[in-house]
């Protein structure tokens, strides 16, 4: 049996926390497998490397497909170091 203990001292955001399991080995399929049975909305996980101060890591981004909002449908990244952000579909954008 493996065992796992993540002490997060300093606090850690949710797509960190997804990015430390993919780069632990975890396959980003089976996490949006099992995500996907918590919540309703459809989306994916998007896992790149990204390096800073000379510490490379998995960066992962949760994009969700489908939002309503007042700027009309796009997608959304929710999960980017707090940095919310939506995109509206190139259609209704004009590009």
């Amino acid at each position: 049996m493996r065992i796992l203990r993540f002490d997060s001292v300093g606090g850690a955001s949710g797509d960190m926390i997804l990015g430390a399991l993919v780069g632990l080995g975890v396959d980003p399929t089976l996490l949006e497998a099992e995500i996907s049975k918590l919540i309703p909305e459809k989306f994916r996980l998007v896992a790149g490397e990204k390096s800073s101060f000379g510490v490379t890591g998995v960066h992962l981004t949760v994009e969700i497909d489908s939002v309503e909002s007042d700027h009309g449908s796009g997608h959304c990244h929710v999960a980017d170091h707090g940095n919310d952000h939506c995109h509206a579909d190139d259609h209704e954008s004009g590009h």
